[in-house]
This record gives C-alpha cells, sequence and structure tokens, in this order.
C-alpha cells in the first residue's frame, strides 16, 4: 500500500486510496445485520432494494431473527384503512400515498353468483376478509391483488368469523390464512362451537365444541365488541351478570381459559346501566401477550391493563386520552359531545398499535398511537363511514410491500 503524503499545513492525505469508496458488506452480513436490528429498521431493510426484501420475507430468514425492542408498535405497517358499506363498493384509504388516496374495489370476481356490496369483517398481516351481499366469504390481498371465495359452510347456523395468517409465502393469495367461525354455545355447559376453514386444504374443516370455564347454566353469557387476536389465541370480552371476563381461545390447543376484569371495570361499564359495543375495544399495551380494556367514557379515554408477566389485572384505569385534546380539529361552529356514543372506538391496529376512532360531533376519523397516546392522522367522517363498517389494513414484517396495486 503506497504511503500517504502528508502535507504540514494540515491538509489531509492526498492519495487515491482516502477516495476509494468501501467495498460493499456481503448480503449474508447485510442480512444478519437486518436480523439483529429493531422492527421498525427492518422495514426499511425490506424497502431497500428486491433482493433484501425476498430474503426477509422467506420463512428460513424469520428464525434468524434477534429483533430488539421486538415488543414495540411499528405505527409505519398501518397501509390505510378499509372502508366498507351496504351501498358502495369496498373502499381503501391508502395512507402510503401523499395526498392518502382512496381506492375503490368491486365486489366482482372470484366466481359465483354477483354480489352488490363487500363488508370487511377483519384484516390481518396484508390480508382482508369480505363479506359479500350474498353471504359469501372472500379473502384478498390489496397489494398483491390476489383473491379467494371461500365455498359455503355445511350450516349457516351464525357466529362470529376471525382471520388468522400464517408465516411464509405462496398459496391462493400469496399467504397462508385460516378462517374461524366461532359460536357460544349451551349444552351441559357453556362452550365454544369452532369450525375452522385452511387456504392448505381448501376446505372447512368439521364443527368442534371446547369447553369453557363457565360451569353454570344460570349464568347467562353476553359477547361484548370484536375479538383481539395476539399470536395463536383469539380473545373475546364476554358479560355474564354484571361482571366481565376475558375468554382466551388457544387455538392450537383448542383450549378455552377466562380471567375476570377488576371490579372497578364492572362499575365503570354498569353505571350507567348499559354501555354501547363502540365504547369498549380490545388491544394490547404492547405486541406482546399483555392485554388491555380501552374504554370511552364521558370525558377521556381510560385502559385496564394486565400486569407484566401476569394475568391479573390492575385494579385502577390509566387515562390514554382527555376528549379536549380533540378539541384543536374541531371548526368554531363545532362542539365535542359529553355523552356516552360521542367517541366510538372502532378497531385497534395489533401490529402498529393505532386505535381507529370516530367522532360524529367533529365530523372526523382519528388515529389515536397507544404508544405515544397522540392523535397521529385524522380524516373527513362521512354519513357512509359512520354508519359502515371500518378496519385497519396493516402489514407484517415479513409481507411489508412499499406500494399497493389498484387491481383486485
Amino acid at each position: 500500500m503506497p504511503a500517504a503524503t502528508v502535507d504540514m499545513s494540515g491538509n489531509r492525505p492526498s492519495t487515491r486510496e482516502h477516495h476509494r469508496p468501501p467495498p460493499p458488506l456481503p448480503f449474508d452480513v447485510l442480512l444478519e445485520v437486518a436480523a439483529r436490528t429493531d422492527p421498525a429498521t427492518l422495514v426499511c431493510f425490506a424497502a431497500a432494494c428486491k433482493d433484501l426484501y425476498r430474503h426477509i420475507a422467506d420463512g428460513a430468514f424469520h428464525r434468524r431473527l434477534r429483533l430488539r425492542h421486538a415488543g414495540r408498535f411499528v405505527p409505519s405497517l398501518l397501509h390505510g384503512h378499509l372502508l366498507g358499506n351496504w351501498d358502495t363498493d369496498l373502499r381503501l384509504v391508502d395512507t402510503t400515498t401523499a395526498e392518502a388516496a382512496t381506492r375503490t374495489f368491486s365486489p366482482g370476481g372470484g366466481g359465483g353468483a354477483s354480489a352488490s356490496y363487500m363488508l370487511p369483517i377483519a384484516a390481518r398481516d396484508g390480508l382482508a376478509l369480505i363479506r359479500l351481499s350474498d353471504d359469501r366469504l372472500r379473502v384478498f390481498s390489496p397489494a398483491t391483488g390476489r383473491s379467494h371465495t371461500l365455498p359455503p359452510r355445511s350450516t349457516h347456523d351464525g357466529g362470529q368469523y376471525v382471520l388468522l395468517v400464517g408465516d411464509g409465502v405462496g398459496g391462493i393469495v400469496g399467504r397462508p390464512f385460516q378462517v374461524l367461525n366461532v359460536k357460544t354455545v349451551l349444552t351441559k355447559t357453556y362452550g365454544l362451537q369452532i369450525q375452522i376453514f385452511s387456504s392448505e386444504r381448501g376446505t372447512w374443516g368439521p364443527s368442534t365444541e371446547v369447553p369453557t370455564p363457565v360451569t353454570q347454566r344460570t349464568h347467562w353469557l353476553q359477547q361484548l365488541v370484536k375479538p383481539l387476536v395476539v399470536g395463536d389465541t383469539v380473545n373475546w370480552l364476554y358479560k355474564s351478570n354484571n361482571l366481565h371476563y376475558i375468554f382466551t381461545l388457544h387455538v392450537g390447543k383448542a383450549q378455552v381459559t377466562l380471567t375476570k376484569l377488576p371490579t372497578s371495570f364492572d362499575l365503570a361499564c354498569t353505571i350507567p346501566f348499559a354501555m354501547p359495543r363502540a365504547q369498549i375495544l380490545l388491544a394490547t399495551a404492547s405486541t406482546s401477550r399483555n392485554l388491555m380494556v380501552l374504554v370511552a367514557n364521558d370525558d377521556n379515554i381510560s385502559a385496564w391493563v394486565q400486569s407484566d408477566h401476569t394475568v391479573r389485572w390492575k385494579e385502577q384505569p390509566q387515562v390514554i386520552i382527555e376528549h379536549e385534546a380533540f378539541r384543536r380539529f374541531a371548526k368554531p361552529s363545532q362542539t365535542i359531545e359529553s355523552r356516552l356514543g360521542s367517541f366510538r372506538l372502532k378497531w385497534f391496529g395489533e401490529r402498529s398499535g393505532i386505535v381507529i376512532i370516530g367522532v360524529p360531533s367533529l365530523g372526523c376519523l382519528f388515529w389515536l398511537d397507544l404508544q405515544t397516546k397522540e392523535i397521529v392522522r385524522w380524516f373527513p367522517y362521512s354519513s357512509a363511514t359512520a354508519f359502515g363498517l371500518i378496519c385497519p389494513y396493516e402489514m407484517d414484517l415479513s409481507s411489508w410491500v412499499p406500494t399497493l396495486r389498484k387491481t383486485f
């Protein structure tokens, strides 16, 4: 290596070696660095080039992940929200575009009879579960434009549908998935009747009944709010004789566990005597398994949270945000109503930690970041939005793509 000539005046060496760019890191080293970063940085790695994205999306790479702060939410994984009504096409407010453009998807395609509308039931990890006007179910990916209409179930006995998305790529819509139909049944005791559609099998499995810890037939169970998926579990809020419980279905084990919410929660939700379902929402304190229950009261949005490393609930709630924080979005002619129903908790983004809140009196739909407890975005809240169905459109780290396609 040639010796550098030194200018005694203090100038830097003048050899060509100084100006030569450093050699690029080997690709395996880049992947190792990516595997040991944090979730937000991993998203940036995936967006850098096609080769990095392909390797990061590979299920084999997931076993190498040693992410720092892996329990934190990543707000950038929320790419928008889906809006559906009974007289319109499905719409996606795509926040990856500069002006949050609205993309429209018609219900055509997928075979069978035509449908006049599509209602979003759930969206998770880049896929959406849609109910068509003729009661068919469809899973589709707005990112790839691929969709699959599920075959009808052998019985039409109601129940609630839950979408689960597996790891890896491939299959009918680009990701493996399951759709659960879950219904509360009462035979000798209370149980959950479950039937599962698997994209890998392409059919609905048999109905099975999973017993619950509620053994007394005299306890009337009322299911409140929409379910929350955390890992391989599905969680519901139930009410029985003015007491509130979290039912957790462990899908792989076909087992149900139960935890009781504290007395302070029972009092908050029974005085006044009835609280609309739109005022309660299940969420998590992070991407870990610690659950929280959000409640919109007269003057704030509060949360009851599970203690760290236990399933016990903290007795007193914490205030997430005061209603006064929304006042800066009001027009001079608008006032914030202080009554139940004035703040509607629409949905919780499980990857991003964003809560979607509707405030009809302000004509706005808000995104609330649970980590910072701050409002990060807001959108016009039309009558179609108010009476339609809304759910967040999130990606996970393995399926993240930088752009959305319009085709369906």
